[in-house]
C-alpha cells in the first residue's frame, strides 16, 4: 500500500458469527411459527383491502392539494410532491380526453362505412 493509505472496513471484513446448530434450529423454528401463524386473505379481501389504501392514498393527495393551492405548505419536499400529484393527473386527465375522443372517432367511422 502507498503511504498514508488508510483500510476500510466493510461487511466481508466483519467477522463471521459461529451459530451452533442449536441456534439455527431455533431461529428456523420460530421462523415457521411465524410463517404459519400469518394470515392470508382471500382475494375478494385483497381487492378490498387495496381500495380501501387507495382512497386513503387519495384522501392524503386532495389534502396535499388543498394546503397547496391555499400556499399553506412550507416544506420543499411536500411542494414538490403536491406539483408531482398535480402534473400527474393533469396528465390522467389528457389522456382521459383524448381516448374519449379517438374512440367517438372509431366509432363514427365505423358508421359511416356501414353506411356506404
Amino acid at each position: 500500500m502507498a503511504k498514508n493509505w488508510v483500510t476500510i472496513e466493510t461487511v466481508n471484513n466483519i467477522p463471521k458469527e459461529n451459530i451452533s446448530n442449536n441456534n439455527k434450529k431455533k431461529r428456523e423454528a420460530s421462523f415457521r411459527i411465524l410463517i404459519d401463524n400469518s394470515k392470508s386473505l382471500s382475494i375478494p379481501d385483497m381487492k378490498k383491502r387495496s381500495q380501501e389504501l387507495y382512497e386513503i392514498e387519495k384522501a392524503k393527495e386532495d389534502n396535499l392539494l388543498e394546503a397547496f393551492n391555499d400556499k399553506r405548505l412550507k416544506s420543499k419536499n411536500l411542494i414538490q410532491q403536491a406539483l408531482r400529484i398535480k402534473k400527474e393527473r393533469a396528465t390522467l386527465i389528457e389522456k382521459n380526453k383524448s381516448a374519449k375522443q379517438n374512440k367517438k372517432e372509431v366509432s363514427n367511422n365505423e358508421t359511416t362505412e356501414k353506411a356506404v
